[in-house]
């Protein structure tokens, strides 16, 4: 997977057809304008469509109000060139339960065109975009769950 992006708060990876976006911490108006940007001029380049995960964690706490309504509005431009789309909310317990199904509802009534999940750990979501959406095989999702787990793991250092 190829960094496209890594700054303290958020990092990118690409390995087409797969965009993954990894927010280290809740997402700001600055770093949400940047990983909108990146994202777009990735996926628009990509003709046959793109496969969007998103990582983050429970514990970051909710995004700004003007980060949260700029990723929004950046997912649903570029909802033709999204082929699916998994959104991994990291953490256990009825905090990070109650944020997943939260996040669930809202984008049950966004109605977006393309098939979502929303997961609690990393490999079922890319999983899932094997198993369910079926637009990787499962030995592409293994490789791409491994290229996130380096992903992390170098940010750890």
């Amino acid at each position: 997977m190829e960094i496209v992006y890594d700054q303290p708060a958020v990092a990118m990876g690409w390995r087409p057809p797969v965009l993954v976006v990894w927010w280290k911490q809740a997402p700001t108006l600055p770093a949400a304008i940047q990983v909108n940007e990146r994202g777009s001029k990735i996926m628009q380049a990509h003709p046959g469509g793109s496969i969007f995960i998103v990582l983050t964690s429970a514990d970051h706490g909710a995004p700004e109000r003007a980060a949260a309504n700029a990723l929004g509005q950046a997912t649903r431009a570029l909802e033709k060139h999204i082929l699916a789309h998994a959104f991994v909310i990291e953490g256990q317990g009825l905090k990070a339960g109650a944020i997943r199904a939260t996040v669930k509802t809202l984008q049950s009534l966004t109605r977006v065109i393309f098939p979502w999940t929303i997961a609690s750990t990393t490999e079922e979501g890319i999983l899932w975009v094997a198993r369910k959406a079926k637009f990787l095989s499962e030995e592409e999702a293994q490789v791409v769950l491994a290229d996130v787990k380096a992903m992390k793991a170098a940010a750890k250092g």
